[in-house]
Formats: structure tokens, C-alpha cells, sequence
């Protein structure tokens, strides 16, 4: 996606609210020549589908990406009398 970036951001160029802009040019839709959001594409597939969930499971080992930053940066006790659910597998 990295080599499409340019065109995307001459074809897109500044950011607009979504209600506001009918479809967006990023590098993912000039690489997969889609205009389908990332999500909806890659749920088109199930190869795709299943190459993405492997790819999310692999940046949790990042350490940089790890979970415990949220936890130890979130403002919890902001959130007053609530219940968290971790919808992860």
C-alpha cells in the first residue's frame, strides 16, 4: 500500500467528515482497485477474510502494539459505574 500512497493522497487529498465525501481514494482501494472500505473487501473473500485475522493475531506479539498500553493509558474510573466486555478471541 505503500507505493500507492501518493496517488491516494493527490486523488483523496484532505481529510473529510464521511457524511460529506461519497467515497474515499486510499492506497488500499487503488492497490485492491476496489471501492469497497478495507473491511468490506477483505469480509468479500474468505481467504482474504482469513490472511487479515492472521495478520491482526500477529501484530498482538508487537510489543509496541501491546494491550497493556490501553489498560495502563485509559482513564478507567472516567467511565463511572460500568461494564467492560473484551470481545477478543
Amino acid at each position: 500500500m505503500a507505493t500507492k500512497m501518493v496517488e491516494a493522497t493527490t486523488a483523496w487529498g484532505s481529510s473529510k467528515p464521511r457524511d460529506q465525501s461519497a467515497y474515499r481514494i486510499t492506497a488500499y482501494n487503488i492497490l485492491n482497485q476496489t471501492e469497497l472500505p478495507i473491511f468490506k473487501h477483505v469480509g468479500t473473500d474468505p481467504e482474504m477474510r482469513k490472511e487479515y485475522a492472521n495478520y491482526m493475531k500477529i501484530q498482538t506479539q508487537n510489543k509496541g502494539l501491546d494491550i497493556q498500553h490501553l489498560v495502563n493509558a485509559f482513564d478507567w474510573a472516567s467511565l463511572g459505574k460500568a461494564t467492560i466486555v473484551d470481545v477478543s478471541s
